[in-house]
């Protein structure tokens, strides 16, 4: 009994003890955390202030030797070139330059492993680099994390943007929902082209996702007739599937035997998925019932009466 009291009196102290360097350590994090973001906003305003002056002069960054303000620097860059559209990136260019951000950020890549060297190569992909720099990513285009991949296939993609839908042709894996909305950035961006009708029709199902991407992106009614094709023929049943969802997006008219017919190549919950959706997008429950019988009608009136604010 003595020796479990002891056991037991060594236990609470050490977490008495232990208490006290958690909350010091907490304050500490809390501290560099509040620090990082005053340099940031330093950095941002000063970065700021180059492209609205116009001048060839490289400001002086302040506390750039501290650890990881170099970091903060590059996400600081990195974060204005996304953010705006078409920018004269010469003098950031001057600035990555001058203080070696791009041969950094590689060695960062070369030690990292994982999704730390994918949010890297994002990094590096989203500076004002140029094609030599992407070229020593190639090794890593063939690497088992797939977050790795896609971001070597990004910043192929914003240093060659002639060759953009050739990459995403030979891109071997279907690309998902995150990466898409990440290309749709580099659309924005101007880097992607918006020839919608080619790319709905090409042979390559990534090139036709894309192609769905942008005519939901900008509402483009003109390609209904193509999309309605795609519901009912298109030999990818996924993508099948979302030209359905492209054609709800735009709110555009679901009848006629191409949409009975790709509403038929559904499976029981990817036919409740899509009612959920219409009835999102405002459909009637009318339609409903004529696409999906009466089961369609009763279940949209079902899910309006709840007064859910999300159905999908």
């Amino acid at each position: 009994m003595n020796t479990f009291a002891m056991i037991l009196s060594v236990v609470a102290a050490l977490v008495a003890a232990g208490l006290p360097i958690a909350e010091a350590t907490d304050r500490l994090r809390q501290n560099r955390r509040e620090r990082h973001e005053v340099l940031r906003n330093r950095y941002l305003h000063l970065l700021m202030l180059v492209l609205h002056t116009g001048t060839h002069e490289i400001p002086r960054f302040p506390l750039l030797r501290r650890r990881g303000a170099w970091l903060l620097l590059t996400e600081t860059l990195a974060g204005i070139v996304a953010a705006t559209y078409g920018l004269d990136t010469a003098q950031l260019r001057r600035i990555v330059t001058v203080h070696n951000l791009e041969k950094k950020l590689l060695r960062r890549i070369r030690l990292s492993r994982g999704y730390r060297r994918a949010r890297h190569i994002s990094l590096l992909a989203s500076l004002p680099i140029d094609t030599s720099t992407t070229t020593r990513l190639a090794r890593y285009s063939q690497s088992r994390n797939r977050a790795v991949k896609f971001q070597v296939l990004l910043s192929r993609m914003a240093t060659e943007p002639a060759m953009t839908l050739r990459l995403i042709e030979e891109y071997e894996a279907p690309l998902s929902g995150c990466e898409m909305a990440e290309i749709m950035v580099l659309l924005r961006r101007g880097i992607l082209p918006i020839a919608y009708e080619p790319l709905l029709r090409s042979p390559s199902p990534n090139l036709r996702r894309i192609g769905m991407g942008i005519v939901k992106q900008f509402s483009i009614e003109e390609a209904a007739h193509i999309l309605r094709e795609l519901a009912a023929g298109d030999p990818e049943p996924e993508l099948s599937r979302e030209a359905l969802y492209t054609l709800c997006a735009m709110h555009c008219p679901l009848k006629g035997r191409q949409i009975h017919t790709g509403i038929g190549r559904l499976s029981v919950l990817q036919r409740r998925a899509l009612m959920r959706y219409m009835v999102h997008e405002s459909y009637s429950p009318d339609l409903l019932g004529e696409l999906f019988g009466a089961a369609g009608h009763s279940y949209a009136e079902a899910l309006a009466q709840t007064h859910k604010r999300t159905l999908a």
